[in-house]
C-alpha cells in the first residue's frame, strides 16, 4: 500500500487515542517504566507548547492519509553530545505498511535540518522481530546490547542498541 505518511504535533482532537494508546496494556510492555495516564495529565500535555531545548523531549502525530495511526517520539535530547533517543509506535491494524519506515525517513530529515544533530539512538527488545527488522531497513546499525535487561514474565529479554550516523 502507497500511503501518504506525514507528521504533525499533537492537538486537542488527539486526547481520546492518546489516551487509549498510552494507557493500553499491550503497549506497555514496550515500555522500561509503564504508567497510567490520567485524562487530565494528557490534556496538559497537549495544551502546552512543546520545546525541545527546555524538556529534551519531542512528541510527533503520525498521519496516513490524513488519519492518526501512531506515534513518534523525540527523548533524551542532548545539544552537547547532539544525539537523541527516538520512540515509534503504530496502531496494530496499520502494521507492515510501510507507514514507520516513512515517519523515521521524515524524523530523519526534522533532526538533520533542525537541530543539526550527529546521531539519533534506539533500544528495541530482542525478541521484538518487526521492530528489530524495521531500524535495520532504516539504516540503522546495532552498536550494543544490554544483557537480559528486561523482565518479561519468567524471563529476561536483551535490548539491543541501534545507532544512526548524519555523518
Amino acid at each position: 500500500m502507497n500511503k501518504i505518511v506525514s507528521l504533525r504535533d499533537p492537538n486537542p482532537s488527539d486526547l481520546p487515542y492518546l489516551l487509549n494508546l498510552e494507557n493500553k496494556f499491550s503497549n506497555q510492555t514496550y515500555s522500561e517504566y509503564p504508567k497510567y495516564y490520567s485524562k487530565q495529565e494528557i490534556k496538559n500535555f497537549i495544551s502546552k507548547p512543546q520545546d525541545i531545548f527546555m524538556d529534551f523531549q519531542y512528541r510527533y502525530m503520525i498521519e496516513a492519509d490524513n488519519s492518526t495511526v501512531g506515534c513518534i517520539d523525540l527523548f533524551d535530547f542532548d545539544l552537547v553530545n547532539s544525539r537523541v533517543g527516538l520512540g515509534i509506535i503504530i496502531d496494530e491494524n496499520n502494521r507492515k505498511k510501510g507507514i514507520a519506515f516513512k515517519a523515521i525517513d521524515q524524523i530523519k530529515s526534522i533532526i538533520s535540518k533542525q537541530y543539526l544533530l550527529n546521531q539519533i539512538y534506539v533500544e528495541v527488545l530482542a525478541d521484538n522481530f518487526s521492530s528489530n527488522q524495521l531500524f535495520k531497513k532504516s539504516r540503522f546499525v546495532k552498536y550494543g546490547c544490554k544483557k537480559k535487561w528486561f523482565r518479561k514474565e519468567d524471563e529476561y529479554v536483551d535490548l539491543i542498541i541501534y545507532q544512526y550516523f548524519f555523518s
